[in-house]
């Protein structure tokens, strides 16, 4: 067979591009080789395992950047289309990369496969997130697809991002930090949230949704007692209710009190 010009410089370009990729498992391989057969291997294994670290770090440092500036490549490298933005916003509202990711796994993860932890460190100092600026780029990319008829409404789970947002949100203080991004979400896409949980929650308990994790209790003794079954006001579905209303908002506090 004769191979000419062009065939060999792609086989080098392919090869060039191989090894520019994997140089931190080729270059602790070649060390390797020194502590013959056993060294070669222990070297593979640590450049596989360097190798992963950093291509990690790196990926989290260029969604980092293209969060912060708004250039997400639509969908790329999401579990959904503006995964890193709810992601970033949940992180701006809650403060915790780590517990904030374990809320979008458990929200998400029925439905999407991800890196939950990758996405949500990706979002960076909470103190340095525009809140408002991602809650506009999450809308512009949602509306822009739309639009387009590319993201049919109900391939879009957006009662489940109002769900976590308003979870990650459960003590924003709007005195000192004005709407919350659920909030001016629902505006810009001109969305009405037709389930709120956590409010009916509060509601069922008899309380405002500022309530403290003491007033929860209290409420709940009080109600529980009052149409328990057995009680002479018993009612066993309003029980029912009372019981999942409060049961919902102890999970959340303990989700939040683990920040």
């Amino acid at each position: 067979m004769i191979f000419n010009a062009d065939f060999l410089r792609g086989i080098f370009l392919r090869i060039k591009k191989v090894c520019s990729s994997h140089i931190i498992l080729l270059v602790c391989a070649v060390i390797g080789v020194i502590g013959g057969i056993f060294g070669l291997l222990a070297g593979l294994a640590c450049g596989a395992f360097v190798e992963l670290v950093v291509n990690r770090i790196r990926e989290e440092k260029k969604l980092r950047t293209a969060v912060a500036d708004g250039v997400l490549s639509d969908g790329a490298e999401e579990p959904f289309l503006g995964a890193a933005y709810v992601c970033a916003l949940g992180v701006y509202s809650q403060g915790d990369a780590e517990t904030v990711a374990i809320q979008a796994k458990k929200i998400f993860g029925g439905q999407f496969s991800a890196d939950w932890q990758t996405l949500c460190r990706a979002a960076g100092n909470p103190s340095e997130i525009n809140g408002d600026f991602i809650t506009e780029c999450l809308a512009s990319v949602i509306l822009r697809k739309r639009k387009s008829a590319e993201l049919p409404a109900d391939e879009f789970p957006l009662k489940a991002i109002f769900g976590f947002l308003q979870t990650t949100e459960l003590h924003w203080d709007k005195t000192m930090r004005g709407a919350k991004p659920s909030e001016y979400l629902a505006r810009l896409l001109n969305y009405t949230v037709v389930s709120d949980e956590t409010a009916a929650a509060y509601k069922m308990l008899e309380l405002e949704t500022d309530a403290s994790i003491d007033e929860v209790k209290s409420a709940h003794r009080r109600l529980a007692a009052q149409f328990h079954p057995d009680s002479a006001d018993g009612d066993t579905e309003r029980f029912q209710q009372i019981q999942a209303a409060y049961e919902l908002l102890v999970n959340l506090h303990s989700f939040n009190s683990r920040a």
